[in-house]
């Protein structure tokens, strides 16, 4: 093989891990750019929290995925209720029960009397 295969090669394997990444995680820039528009987008903020669950633990992005459900909770306890939004206390609280299972249960009990009918907080505050 000669040195220009191997730089060819180089940029073609640098280029798919981009695209890669890029494709794994579309929604992440998107949500970004929408913060920066409007920094109490709802749904730009959701669509952030959610994309960094899926990174693996070593990234570090499971700290920053419970910054942005925690930023959730704060928005939304300004907000008119809407049932959607129980879905930031049902995440955020899986996320913490690994660790911190009493301040899982919390965030739940904290859903649950924003959204009392909510099945699943309500399973989760039996746990």
């Amino acid at each position: 093989m000669n040195v220009k295969t191997v730089v060819a090669l180089s940029v073609l394997s640098a280029s798919a891990v981009t695209v890669g990444v890029r494709l794994a995680f579309p929604g992440r820039a998107d949500s970004d750019h929408g913060l920066l528009l409007d920094d109490q987008h709802w749904g730009a903020r959701f669509s952030k929290a959610m994309s960094y669950t899926f990174w693996p633990e070593f990234t570090g992005k499971r700290g920053e995925a419970i910054k942005q459900f925690e930023t959730l909770v704060a928005q939304q306890e300004t907000m008119p209720v809407e049932e959607h939004q129980a879905q930031t206390y049902l995440y955020l609280g899986n996320m913490l029960a690994e660790r911190d299972p009493e301040r899982a249960r919390s965030i739940w009990r904290k859903g649950l009397r924003r959204h009392p009918d909510n099945a699943e907080l309500r399973a989760r505050r039996a746990q």
